[in-house]
């Protein structure tokens, strides 16, 4: 489970990596997250700004990018933050609102340290950051879906 989640944290991390640049990158301190969903425990984000788990092995994270990714297409950079995963193939992928912004929802299949991963991806900006939200599981559920958007909705913004 630790490998897993190791190798779950260096694919959310490679956003940060495709800036080309070994600064840090600044993280947005004005949102929130409080999502309470029973059997979900937060988690160390390990550099990611929130991460939840459960003990089926799900895990939610959210990621925050300021005065980055300004310029890129959200479709585009949600597949590069999927970049690294093995035989990546998208199921669905659409834009929508989010908090009366355009957003870009996909989810997806792929392998990650030979684990066959299911993963449902919605980015987003607002205020020169970029956000991104994860669901990441074995396999995709109606409830799994509705947790995603659940914990997706629990944002706040100050």
């Amino acid at each position: 489970m630790k490998l897993f989640l190791s190798s779950i944290l260096v694919l959310l991390s490679s956003c940060g990596m495709l800036t080309g640049s070994s600064r840090k990158i600044k993280k947005d301190q004005t949102y929130a997250i409080h999502f309470d969903q029973s059997g979900w425990i937060k988690i160390d984000p390990h550099g990611s700004d929130y991460a939840f788990s459960n003990q089926k092995g799900d895990f939610l994270f959210s990621n925050s990018f300021c005065q980055e990714f300004q310029d890129s297409s959200l479709d585009k950079l949600a597949l590069k933050s999927l970049h690294s995963l093995d035989k990546f193939k998208i199921i669905k992928a659409q834009n929508e609102k989010y908090k009366d912004r355009e957003s870009y929802i996909m989810s997806g299949k792929g392998m990650i340290d030979g684990v066959l991963t299911e993963i449902i991806i919605r980015n987003y900006r607002r205020d020169h950051c970029y956000y991104d939200f994860f669901l990441i599981t074995p396999a995709i559920t109606s409830e799994l879906n509705e947790t995603f958007n659940k914990f997706v909705d629990s944002i706040k913004f100050k």
